[in-house]
């Protein structure tokens, strides 16, 4: 298991600078390729960034991002499976543009069993 340190407000702005030292954000290609190197999921202005004292390693801490996850697949996306029907969502997941650092359902969801939340 590899440690590291906590993904502080801080640490995170800063490698947000470094990022656009080297990339500028509207070359989307060249953006992501210099995120990926700092593990960041390509957003460049994060929304709390101004917010005082704020800092997600303390506020999206492992307990809530499991309940945000649970609440999402044991509620809203087994509802929205079963309002719009297997096929179509299927199909809306298709036909979704695949985007870099993230997970692209190209099969679809509504086949899948379990749902862990890693992404290898």
């Amino acid at each position: 298991m590899v440690v590291t340190e906590p993904r502080t407000s801080s640490t995170t702005l800063a490698q947000l600078v470094a990022v656009a030292s080297k990339a500028d954000p509207s070359d989307l290609k060249a953006y992501l390729h210099e995120v990926q190197k700092f593990h960041l999921n390509g957003v460049h202005i994060p929304f709390w960034r101004n917010i005082p004292m704020s800092c997600p390693s303390r506020f999206l801490t492992p307990e809530m991002l499991h309940y945000f996850h649970k609440e999402f697949w044991d509620h809203d996306c087994k509802w929205c499976i079963n309002a719009l029907g297997p096929e179509e969502i299927d199909f809306r997941f298709l036909v979704l543009q695949p985007v870099t650092g993230f997970h692209h359902f190209k099969e679809g969801i509504s086949s899948l069993k379990q749902v862990t939340g890693q992404t290898h």
